[in-house]
């Protein structure tokens, strides 16, 4: 999945549901899937998807009137 051992683990306990309150989640496109869903924050670089359970990268961006802005990639 990645060069870094601690998002290993974080992406198998995102996937194993079984701490899903302890992950934030925000909302955006799935790079992988391709659908609108809830992505689980495992670090600042990785999210997992809800829907397809594919790990992807994330940037979030603020926007001038302090909104955010969620975007995704593979």
């Amino acid at each position: 999945m990645t060069n870094r051992a601690g998002v290993v683990m974080g992406v198998r306990l995102a996937k194993s549901h079984l701490a899903d309150d302890q992950f934030r989640t925000v909302h955006g496109r799935c790079d992988a899937c391709g659908q609108i869903s809830d992505l689980e924050v495992i670090d600042d670089e990785y999210v997992l998807c809800t829907m397809c359970e594919s790990t992807i990268t994330w940037v979030r961006m603020r926007l001038e009137d302090d909104t955010q802005v969620v975007l995704t990639g593979r």
